[in-house]
């Protein structure tokens, strides 16, 4: 899509099917660059949970092999350390649960994820134990898709 529609038409799109999804109990890992997307990120903000798993520069350089064929969006002249940086901000502004994810296992990964997701929903109403259950599979199957196999 972006050697297409150019870096722009490729944010355009990813916002407008972004803004548009409407899912219940489900997992979505979006792409990293959605979160330019102020539309789709509102909308998640308002109807779901946005969790940010927080990662030094050091561990996402270090997983990112090949960024272009990874569609990851660069500036003319723009590093990887520059997108970061300037990430980093808009994943804290969107964010309604931060995960420290360096040096955790994948499944003290999931572990945090789900109490710190159960915690939220708490807030506002109650679950059961078997959503915890259920919310556990649901984060194994979206971090080993992920690709997420070590701390």
């Amino acid at each position: 899509l972006i050697a297409e529609y150019g870096d722009d038409g490729f944010l355009q799109i990813e916002n407008d099917v972004n803004k548009e999804i409407d899912l219940k109990n489900t997992v979505i890992a979006t792409g990293g660059s959605v979160v330019y997307c102020d539309e789709a990120m509102q909308h998640y903000v308002k109807n779901d949970i946005v969790v940010y798993i927080e990662l030094p520069y050091e561990v996402i350089a270090s997983r990112l092999e090949n960024v272009k064929r990874r569609g990851v969006v660069l500036k003319d002249g723009q590093t990887l350390k520059d997108l970061y940086k300037e990430r980093i901000l808009l994943y804290e502004k969107y964010a309604q649960i931060t995960v420290k994810a360096e040096g955790l296992s994948v499944e003290e990964l999931m572990d945090t994820i789900a109490e710190k997701v159960l915690a939220y929903f708490a807030n506002g109403r109650r679950i059961g134990v078997d959503c915890y259950e259920l919310l556990y599979i649901i984060i194994y199957c979206f971090l080993r898709f992920a690709g997420f196999t070590h701390g």
